[in-house]
């Protein structure tokens, strides 16, 4: 092989196991020796998918629409409720009780802080969906005394927990709505 290429385009020398070709005419070398390269394209597709977080906010407004007029819904149907888990009239998202936090403080009872119908009488679960219903409310003021969570106990839904009014109780405590987890 190498005797054909050297009588046609000059003189082989061998440099370190090398082969170098020293043309005779720099034409005859590209038209013998054309270089072909194969160039591969590779395509890399991804997706990406958004999973929308629940709003609580917006997905309890419809809900609690839909309950003041006695209408009877499915939250799989509200887009407000999107990525919220689903419910049924007169039910709120089974997840949502997990949605609540115990706070060590009370707050003075104020119109500027309280719900109107104040108190309410009930369970943990019954003063939950109560404050549930009414948009307004954030969270409940609750006697620390009540047993346990099936306990009737009195319980004082609050629109506002900021501010003036605010103090550590023996007796009381303020379960409040976490609107963001």
């Amino acid at each position: 092989m190498y005797d054909d290429i050297s009588s046609q385009f000059g003189n082989i020398i061998s440099q370190t196991g090398m082969v170098t070709l020293v043309a005779v005419d720099d034409r005859q070398l590209s038209a013998r020796m054309k270089t072909q390269t194969t160039t591969y394209t590779t395509t890399t597709s991804s997706t990406t998918t958004t999973v929308p977080q629940c709003n609580i906010t917006a997905c309890r407004m419809q809900i609690q629409s839909y309950i003041a007029l006695n209408w009877t819904y499915d939250t799989i149907n509200f887009h407000q409720c999107d990525g919220c888990s689903r419910a049924n009239f007169s039910d709120f998202p089974p997840d949502w009780p997990n949605r609540w936090s115990i706070m060590n403080f009370h707050f003075y009872r104020t119109s500027d802080a309280d719900c109107t119908g104040n108190p309410y009488i009930g369970n943990l679960k019954f003063c939950q969906k109560t404050c549930l219903k009414d948009i307004t409310c954030v969270g409940f003021t609750r006697a620390k005394s009540a047993p346990d969570s099936n306990s009737n106990a009195a319980c004082y839904l609050k629109k506002n927990i900021t501010g003036a009014g605010v103090y550590n109780s023996a007796a009381w405590q303020t379960i409040v709505l976490n609107s963001t987890i």
